[in-house]
């Protein structure tokens, strides 16, 4: 487990680029970038993934350049802006950069840790879910991403414990509980609800609205995965790695809020998918490759394959 770790953040600090910016998707045999799109959500999780293993010129070079896209659009609020619009997963996952810079001693980062919390508490609706895009104007827009209310709401967590912020907690717990009660899509969203709940449980915070409704999510995404082959399971996954990666995100944070056997087994079905698959050798040596065709490698992948794997290694 600690040499998958340790392989992929070399890999994904040697995506890097001079200008700050990730080789979003690389050919997985040349390593060089294809396709002309840059997702900066990504670029912000991606950076969160190398952080948690501490600083280097690359990763000071990503967190700058992420910091350039940061606004103050009203006095006590900054959001992250790409192409003239700030969407709200984005300043979650700055946030969360921030929060990890901080703590290595990071006082700009510092700085922006309540900024941007007080622009994610901003787009907090009534009914506890978030106004996921808003333009340089300030206005709403019909944004929708099926992952960014979980991630607003762990950011939300984050700035809390680092500020000493009970609004800031507050505003979480309620989001948390109407993310819980929120029918499940088609996209698999639920790992971002399973880290937030484990967040709060680790500042002392129990939530049983919240806590077993992640959990029972996680057991029924388990329970399909042990009662498969790996190659089922996978399958059943589109073969793509990066939900085998999401998903045991979800099952090994969950596993830390419930010692369950069954999370245990389907979290080392899908470590055992996920290694079999790492890239061993070339350019993007440590990688995992997005699906069985082995053609391409996208860092938000690797990203959650790390943080997939780091929750193990907690355990």
């Amino acid at each position: 487990m600690d040499d998958f770790i340790k392989n992929a953040v070399v890999y994904l600090g040697r995506s890097v680029q001079k200008n700050g910016r990730f080789v979003y998707l690389a050919d997985a045999k040349t390593g060089e970038s294809i396709g002309e799109g840059y997702n900066l959500t990504r670029h912000a999780g991606a950076l969160c993934a190398l952080l948690m293993f501490g600083r280097t010129p690359k990763t000071d070079a990503a967190l700058a350049y992420l910091m350039q896209k940061g606004k103050m659009y009203q006095p006590g609020r900054v959001a992250v802006f790409s192409g003239g619009i700030s969407k709200i997963g984005t300043c979650a996952l700055a946030l969360i950069a921030c929060e990890l810079s901080a703590h290595q001693g990071d006082k700009q980062a510092a700085r922006a840790i309540p900024l941007l919390a007080q622009h994610i508490l901003s787009q907090l609706k009534d009914d506890g879910l978030f106004h996921h895009g808003m333009d340089e104007g300030g206005k709403k827009t019909d944004l929708f991403v099926p992952y960014f209310d979980g991630e607003s709401a762990l950011a939300l967590i984050k700035a809390g414990a680092y500020t000493k912020s009970s609004e800031f907690i507050g505003a979480a717990v309620h989001a948390l509980r109407s993310l819980a009660q929120k029918p499940q899509g088609k996209d698999f969203a639920d790992h971002w609800l399973c880290l937030a709940a484990e967040e709060l449980q680790s500042l002392g915070i129990k939530d049983p609205s919240i806590t077993q409704v992640a959990v029972s999510r996680a057991k029924a995404v388990a329970d399909q995965i042990n009662s498969s082959t790996p190659e089922e399971a996978l399958k059943a996954m589109s073969n793509r790695y990066g939900r085998a990666a999401v998903r045991l995100e979800a099952i090994a944070s969950a596993a830390h809020l419930d010692a369950d056997d069954s999370l245990a087994r389907a979290a080392a079905t899908l470590r055992r998918i996920i290694s079999d698959a790492v890239i061993q050798s070339g350019p993007c040596k440590g990688a995992i490759p997005e699906d069985t065709s082995r053609k391409e490698v996208r860092i938000d992948t690797v990203q959650h394959a790390i943080s997939g794997f780091s929750q193990g290694a907690q355990s």
